[in-house]
């Protein structure tokens, strides 16, 4: 199966433009997927305050595990969700979509940095990744629930190597 994984770096010093007011996790993010056949895909690359985008995992970890019934089960989840918006919608039906793409949207995960819209969730095959803009599709299928398995004590390891709102030492890697 195909890997999921966001991997956690420290800023280097020369980096560190931001004073943090103590209470953030600040640090690289990178996200890519590993797949069965080997290849690596980068998602994307920032630096931003982790512990937003974990608690934002955390925080919608059951509505990523159940499967869309709002989505059309023909394409990938994200597929579905730009055919849904090239529909006559209703007000109604354009907030489902919008709540929906707001617990399962990377892009809602790190608001303020740029990041494609990358939709974790359970669709018709199973766990998935998926994009769909006018440049990029990828479908992959994941282990959802792996990727929550270990996220409580991947952010206690966060919470004990952050310094002064910096996390500091070796990457850690969170994977699906």
């Amino acid at each position: 199966m195909n890997k999921l994984l966001f991997e956690i770096s420290p800023i280097d010093n020369a980096q560190r433009v931001v004073d943090s007011a103590g209470n953030e996790w600040y640090s690289e993010i990178s996200a890519r997927v590993c797949t069965k056949d080997g290849c690596e895909i980068s998602l994307f690359k920032v630096r931003w305050d982790c512990k937003v985008f974990l608690n934002w995992l955390q925080r919608n970890e059951f509505a990523i595990q159940e499967k869309a019934s709002l989505l059309s089960n023909k394409y990938f989840l994200a597929r579905a969700i730009v055919d849904k918006y090239q529909q006559d919608l209703s007000d109604d039906e354009e907030d489902l979509l919008y709540e929906y793409r707001k617990l399962h949207d990377l892009r809602f995960a790190l608001r303020g940095v740029s990041v494609p819209s990358i939709i974790i969730g359970v669709g018709q095959k199973g766990g998935e990744l998926s994009i769909c803009n006018a440049s990029f599709k990828l479908f992959c299928l994941i282990d959802v629930s792996a990727l929550f398995e270990g996220l409580d004590g991947f952010m206690d390891e966060m919470a004990r190597r952050v310094i002064n709102g910096y996390f500091e030492g070796e990457k850690l890697v969170l994977s699906s």
